[in-house]
């Protein structure tokens, strides 16, 4: 085992093979140890780092750090303390988010050779104008379009607790509040249901104001504040760290919250990964480690963050690689797919058949596809290929 001191805490990292640097970030579901695989396919050709990042495997546990910032910060600590000076960025997921992250870092976009993001979070939540959201330059959240009616609000739920498309609507009223909370409890996800707050269970039957006086003058309205329910408070007290934001406007300006559910590591891996394979065994293990205030405070993070619109900003030549069948970071929306694949230097791969971890589900093909990845000059020809085998009479 192999740590570097970064700060006051250990960040852990494993390192294999001799040549060209390659950096390997894992998902939320994970650690460094699913990529030993692929490491060692490529260590004949490439030395390949795969490390912790904060709050999971074996990496320092420390709450201020969970943000996507931190973990970029981590990144970079890393790189300069492993006098890295330039490097090809592999991550997945999480990792995915902070690999974009750190190449649109003005300190950093020199450091980045190629980048290829597999599963990344892709919402557009800006749709226009494009505008720099990176470290140095963070954009205010767009205007969020008024609701429609309260069955967009109800169609915007799928059973995984996500929303579907990628424009997002803000509920207008406690009733828009009740029935997205009741899709969300009709769908089974108590734990999204708990987190969307109305005033309709307190008020039930609505009254109609009294009419002023003629003399009295119309006053406006003092804004309703609602309580936090107890266990927030609690929760909030006993861990001394901020919640993360509740209710359906946190929904909906932040999509990832959708995606986590309970924010519990192994409930989300037993929802994603086939609980039969073997795979899911190695996975439980290493996200056993991992607690429930890392994903919720990696998930806050992202209220600030559009991954989308920061991929297209990219410098170096990018390719993201999605899982067709993935049930966690699910094939975007027909517009955010134009765009990527409009970007210059830029390739999109789909993975028939695939969830979340093409790494694991079919390592040769996706081994393939990562050599070609970091031996063709032009990223556009990438193309996934079929095995080769002779043929013999």
């Amino acid at each position: 085992m192999s740590a570097i001191s970064i700060g006051s805490d250990l960040v852990h990292y494993e390192v294999l093979g001799r040549g060209k640097p390659v950096v390997l970030l894992h998902s939320w579901l994970g650690s460094w140890r699913y990529w030993i695989p692929t490491m060692q396919q490529l260590s004949v050709k490439y030395r390949t780092y795969a490390l912790d990042l904060w709050g999971f495997g074996d990496s320092g546990k420390n709450y201020p750090q969970y943000s996507l910032e931190g973990q970029t910060e981590l990144l970079r600590d890393f790189v300069n303390k492993m006098g890295i000076p330039k490097a090809v960025f592999i991550g997945h997921g999480l990792g995915a988010a902070v690999i974009t992250h750190f190449a649109n870092d003005p300190e950093c976009r020199s450091i980045v050779h190629r980048l290829m993001a597999i599963a990344p979070p892709l919402f557009d939540m800006a749709p226009r104008p494009l505008t720099a959201n990176t470290a140095q330059q963070k954009s205010p959240l767009p205007a969020i379009a008024p609701v429609a009616s309260n069955e967009a609000v109800v169609a915007g739920i799928s059973s995984s607790g996500a929303a579907d498309a990628p424009t997002l609507i803000r509920p207008t009223s406690d009733i828009d509040r009740e029935k997205l909370r009741q899709a969300a409890l009709a769908a089974g996800l108590d734990g999204l249901a708990s987190r969307i707050k109305t005033n309709t269970t307190a008020n039930p039957t609505p009254t109609t104001p009294a009419t002023p006086a003629p003399s009295e003058a119309p006053s406006t309205p003092a804004p309703v504040v609602q309580t936090p329910p107890a266990a927030a408070v609690e929760e909030t007290r006993l861990s001394g760290q901020p919640t993360p934001a509740k209710g359906t406007q946190a929904l909906l300006n932040n999509p990832i919250a959708g995606l986590m559910g309970d924010m519990n590591p192994l409930n989300m891996l037993k929802a994603h990964v086939d609980n039969s394979s073997s795979d899911f065994e190695k996975l439980k293990a290493e996200v056993a480690k991992v607690k429930s205030d890392v994903i919720a405070a990696s998930t806050d993070s992202f209220k600030h963050i559009n991954t989308f619109r920061e991929l297209l900003q990219v410098a170096a030549p990018t390719v993201v690689l999605l899982g067709e069948a993935d049930t966690f970071m699910k094939m975007p929306e027909e517009t955010v797919l134009s765009q990527l694949s409009a970007r210059q230097q830029f390739n999109l791969t789909v993975m028939e058949g695939i969830r979340h971890f093409p790494m694991l589900e079919d390592p040769a093909k996706f081994t393939r596809f990562l050599r070609d990845f970091l031996e063709t000059p032009d990223v556009t020809d990438l193309a996934m290929k079929e095995e080769w085998r002779r043929r013999t009479r």
